[in-house]
């Protein structure tokens, strides 16, 4: 058994979709009535045909419409199914405001089985008593994010450390792990310490047409998406039998 090494260098630039992630556009807006109150209405894209599927990492981008008292979600996978599955994603809060603005919302998630849906969940407070506030959500863009390893990093069935080379602020998917590059612009995994067998970089698409004006949950369905990926330079080390 050895040791290879390997590098793998991006130039930066706009690119295609499928070249790092692969957009999914069989989704459309929907609702969840709460089972505890009837006025409580909660959003939700729904994913058809192709479900989200375990073993897979994917992206979401979205914008959320403030209101003049905070929000908070909670963020999960969910079927059609009463008492199915649910898998808790992350908490998001929006601050209130006077002068409500959208504001941009974007994870990297992992699910552990299969799933049709996201929940937006917003959790309930005294404002609500008497009725329900409804939250404004763009669903601008849910892409599953590819890995590097098997088709751009070819020789390598897992990693067992790298270093990534970019600007402050690329974020990657490693292990189905959200990470961003911060501080001098490395990080590294060394000494053994993490095996890596999905690595991937993730940016969300350019131009799209995100109508601002809009007063309902819609979905985006501007087709092809393109992307800009600031330049990187991934070294990696792998076993050989």
């Amino acid at each position: 058994m050895g040791y290879d090494l390997g590098q793998l260098n991006w130039n930066g630039g706009t690119v295609e979709d499928n070249t790092f992630m692969k957009y999914i556009q069989n989704t459309s807006p929907g609702v969840v009535t709460s089972a505890v109150n009837s006025d409580y209405i909660d959003q939700v894209l729904i994913v058809r045909e192709t479900l989200l599927a375990e073993g897979k990492n994917y992206y979401f981008h979205g914008y959320i419409k403030q209101q003049a008292t905070a929000q908070t979600f909670n963020i999960k996978l969910m079927n059609d199914d009463a008492g199915g599955d649910v898998q808790f994603i992350k908490n998001v809060t929006l601050e209130g405001s006077a002068n409500p603005q959208w504001i941009e919302v974007n994870f990297v998630f992992s699910p552990f089985g299969s799933f049709s849906k996201i929940l937006f969940e917003l959790q309930r407070t005294e404002v609500d008593a008497g009725h329900g506030r409804e939250a404004l959500i763009i669903y601008d863009e849910l892409s599953e994010i590819k890995n590097l390893i098997g088709s751009s990093i070819t020789e390598a069935s897992k990693l067992i450390k790298i270093g990534m080379y970019a600007k402050n602020g690329l974020t990657m998917c490693i292990n189905g792990e959200e990470i961003s590059i911060r501080g001098k612009g490395l990080y590294e995994i060394k000494n053994g310490v993490m095996t890596v067998s999905f690595i991937s970089v993730v940016a969300p698409s350019v131009n799209a047409n995100v109508p601002w004006s809009t007063t309902e949950c819609i979905s985006c369905t501007d087709g092809q998406k393109t992307r800009s990926i600031n330049s990187f330079s991934l070294d990696y080390m792998y076993k050989t039998v």
